[in-house]
């Protein structure tokens, strides 16, 4: 079998087969945001977990399609289908161990049989296994806590580190065609004081967005995403002195590594989030938060600036 032909059925099988399970079951609202997150999980931790995998020797795919940190595109939006849905609406109805064991076993069968698009190494066992505890685990325990709304710490943290992946390092990978190494290599390029400088702004900015969802957590009682949103209106913290902290700090980060890397696609993201954030978002926030907390809402809106930072109290 061809190459293509192996990267088709990777692609499509997954996919069709999620679809008509979807259908065949009946799925709260609830679960499907979790299978939303399992989906997004899978998307942003494939490709930097099969980085270390290449690198470890492991495997490597061998193919002139386009790729993402060494993975197919195509394989990776199968590979999240498989696990990020399929395994997930598997799950309503198996133990979630009897799915994992049923998902590894799907990859014991078939990963010798996609050569010669997969070039699996001698120990390529441990590969699957750091996989299946780094991407598969995580994901279908996000998808059950999302649909039992239980555990909001811990979905909460799942949730702010996929989207974290997806905005500050695939962006950026793919930015760079898509190469670890070209990426590690433009990285490591810069004169040690620009890496330095670079390390501390990243680490400050990065404080803002961490302690927002702190605040959502324990203060709010929910999470960052407005389907999953806090049920009391969060005015304490960091969000006495703003706004919009978390996207505040994501723009700031990616405007960073556009300067660092001096990459336009990196800059053209930054600017596409603002732009998102102070159109869309910023009525759609407007809208839902007047709606469920009215004047305190409103009062708090008059008082607090939406993306720099308030001094005095």
């Amino acid at each position: 079998m061809t190459s293509l032909a192996i990267e088709a059925i990777a692609l499509y099988w997954p996919i069709l087969t999620a679809i008509l399970l979807g259908l065949l079951l009946q799925v709260t609202p609830r679960e499907k945001l979790g299978l939303l997150y399992a989906v997004l999980w899978n998307l942003a931790t494939l490709p930097c977990l099969n980085g270390i995998a290449e690198w470890a020797g492991w495997w490597s795919f061998e193919t002139s399609s386009p790729r993402l940190g060494g993975l197919p595109l195509s394989l990776w939006i199968g590979w999240a289908a498989l696990w990020g849905a399929l395994a997930c609406l598997l799950s309503k109805k198996l133990s979630l161990w009897l799915v994992v064991i049923l998902m590894a076993l799907i990859d014991l069968l078939v990963m010798p049989l996609l050569e010669p698009l997969l070039v699996l190494g001698r120990q390529w066992i441990f590969g699957e296994l750091f996989l299946i505890l780094g991407v598969l685990l995580p994901g279908l325990l996000l998808y059950r806590w999302t649909a039992e709304s239980t555990h909001l710490g811990r979905r909460t943290t799942l949730i702010s580190l996929g989207f974290a992946l997806l905005a500050l390092v695939l962006i950026p990978l793919a930015a760079h065609v898509g190469s670890w190494a070209t990426l590690l290599d433009k990285l490591t390029s810069q004169p040690p004081i620009n890496q330095v400088c670079a390390a501390i702004l990243a680490t400050l900015l990065s404080i803002p967005p961490i302690l927002a969802v702190r605040e959502f957590v324990l203060i709010g009682r929910g999470t960052p995403v407005p389907m999953d949103a806090p049920e009391r209106l969060v005015t304490t913290g960091i969000y006495r002195r703003i706004r919009n902290p978390m996207q505040t700090g994501i723009t700031l980060l990616l405007f960073l590594e556009a300067l660092y890397f001096f990459n336009p696609w990196i800059a053209f993201s930054a600017i596409s989030i603002l732009v998102y954030s102070l159109g869309f978002a910023r009525w759609s926030e407007d809208s839902d938060l007047s709606r469920r907390f009215g004047k305190d809402w409103e009062n708090y809106r008059d008082q607090v600036p939406s993306w720099r930072i308030r001094l005095r109290s």
